[in-house]
């Protein structure tokens, strides 16, 4: 039974498609009435049906028309950017995460964590093979090293970023439907956790 409705069985059609959770994504989408003809006995037909019927341009068109509705500005939050790496505060956990396009195609993750002495506790690197927008990569990091801190069970942390949007939108509670703010939420569920979180640029 789909854990978001409770209305079906769990499916991958269901999850992306006929859940009441992301109908609402659809509904802005100009393929609205595509997949709502489309078969739906597995998503290799239905990805295969809707394939054959949309030229790939379209598929660009589309996202950026659904960006530009979907996607509410996470407010702007006023904060000094560091040129360089400083010290955070004792007790305090410093969580530094970068993202970069492999050669060869993937994502590369890197995280690296550092105590109030300056002191390396943890180095962590992930290669993804994957396809996501340069957006999308620095939050996902910054997930990704969220999870590690918290897995080694900090209560206090600073994650700092050299992507401005991601700590903007960390600071600033951004919302929305696209997949960067999926990945988001979680970094915002894991800091509400921790005893202190701030969240820092650095050039």
């Amino acid at each position: 039974m789909c854990s978001n409705c409770s209305c079906a069985e769990e499916s991958i059609v269901h999850a992306i498609f006929n859940c009441s959770r992301v109908r609402g994504i659809w509904m802005e989408s100009s393929f609205h009435e595509l997949i709502v003809e489309a078969p739906t006995s597995s998503f290799g037909e239905l990805l295969l049906w809707v394939s054959e019927r949309i030229q790939r341009n379209e598929y660009v068109n589309d996202y950026e028309s659904y960006v530009a509705k979907v996607i509410h500005r996470a407010k702007v939050v006023t904060m000094c950017s560091a040129s360089g790496w400083t010290r955070p505060p004792t007790m305090v956990w410093k969580v530094n995460t970068d993202a970069a396009i492999m050669e060869g195609g993937g994502m590369g993750l890197g995280v690296v964590v550092r105590g109030s002495n300056g002191q390396l506790i943890e180095v962590a690197v992930q290669r993804v093979k994957a396809r996501w927008s340069a957006n999308v990569a620095e939050v996902v990091v910054a997930w990704y090293g969220m999870q590690l801190v918290r897995g080694l069970e900090a209560r206090k942390v600073w994650l700092e970023s050299d992507a401005l949007s991601v700590v903007t939108a960390v600071n600033g509670h951004g919302h929305g439907r696209s997949p960067v703010f999926m990945f988001l939420n979680k970094i915002l569920a894991l800091a509400n956790d921790c005893d202190v979180f701030q969240c820092s640029h650095v050039g």
